[in-house]
């Protein structure tokens, strides 16, 4: 099978790529220089320059696309979505009409749930208020749209909150470690949060489910199935890392944030279970060589 892979140097690509069965052929495109290796060919180009790279798409002819590109993030701002919707609405045209595609998994996100309270199923009515979760939406209508009639796949996977190494310092997780680290105890605006933490090779794992099975296509809730109240994450990391209980830290205890995915769907349909829990999750994180300091 030939799969394409964008965001293939990403942090969840990255991921992907290292498990991805040798008896796969792969084209990732991304922005970085890499070299090629038996299983994997880099197209080193944005999505933004399809048009130069795309003859080599087609030659390809992949069975299968794994998207997972959306650039400039943390910009979230409505030229940047609107940027990214094109790029990724050309790169489906592409494949539909010029191609034997057969499967489509892209990232969608658990902040399409972000106004939903509780345990989130995937029917729940999507109410979208920002420009990301609202270019998200339009790509996924789009792309049901395109394929109809066409005996194509489409796997929209609502990956919740990711973490593990790699990841970028800014996301809440490396930020927490790295204060602590330097014996600050972070502070956030929403302590009580309720939120569902994911790590990022079970994450990976699923995707290469999805290529290797057979599955209805529809809508994926990936998450650990499990909330865990943020200052309760943050006193964790704490005490692994400083060895020691801590003392109470006054900060305003407020939350405006409380969902968690409901992973039956995905258990049914793919047998697959985050075999991860955050203990190990973390420990695996915070003793990381590829944690930014």
């Amino acid at each position: 099978m030939k799969i394409l892979i964008t965001g293939g140097t990403g942090f969840i690509g990255s991921y992907v790529l290292n498990l991805i069965p040798d008896t796969f052929q792969v084209l990732a495109i991304s922005r970085k220089n890499k070299k090629k290796t038996k299983k994997i060919k880099w197209i080193k180009s944005s999505l933004k320059n399809l048009n130069k790279f795309e003859k080599k798409i087609v030659e390809f002819n992949p069975d299968y696309l794994v998207h997972l590109a959306w650039e400039g993030i943390p910009i979230f701002s409505k030229i940047n979505c609107e940027k990214n919707f094109v790029m990724s609405k050309s790169l489906i045209e592409l494949l539909v009409n010029k191609t034997n595609i057969k499967k489509i998994l892209v990232s969608g996100t658990c902040f399409e749930y972000r106004n939903n309270n509780g345990m989130c199923l995937e029917n729940i009515k999507i109410n979208p208020q920002n420009e990301f979760i609202k270019s998200k939406i339009r790509l996924f209508k789009y792309i049901n749209k395109v394929k109809k009639n066409r005996k194509i796949k489409l796997y929209w996977l609502r990956m919740f909150y990711v973490y593990g190494p790699g990841q970028r310092n800014e996301s809440l997780i490396p930020f927490c470690i790295n204060k602590i680290k330097r014996g600050i105890y972070p502070k956030i605006k929403h302590p009580l949060n309720q939120n569902d933490f994911i790590y990022v090779e079970d994450v990976a794992r699923a995707i290469i489910f999805f290529l290797k099975k057979k599955v209805k296509s529809g809508i994926y809730n990936i998450g650990s199935g499990k909330p865990i109240i943020l200052k309760s994450l943050i006193n964790l990391i704490w005490v692994k890392i400083q060895k020691k209980k801590l003392k109470m830290i006054d900060q305003n205890l407020s939350s405006n944030s409380n969902f968690w995915s409901n992973i039956n769907k995905v258990k049914k349909n793919l047998n697959w279970r985050p075999k991860i829990s955050i203990d190990k999750g973390l420990d695996k994180t915070i003793n990381s060589k590829l944690l930014n300091k």
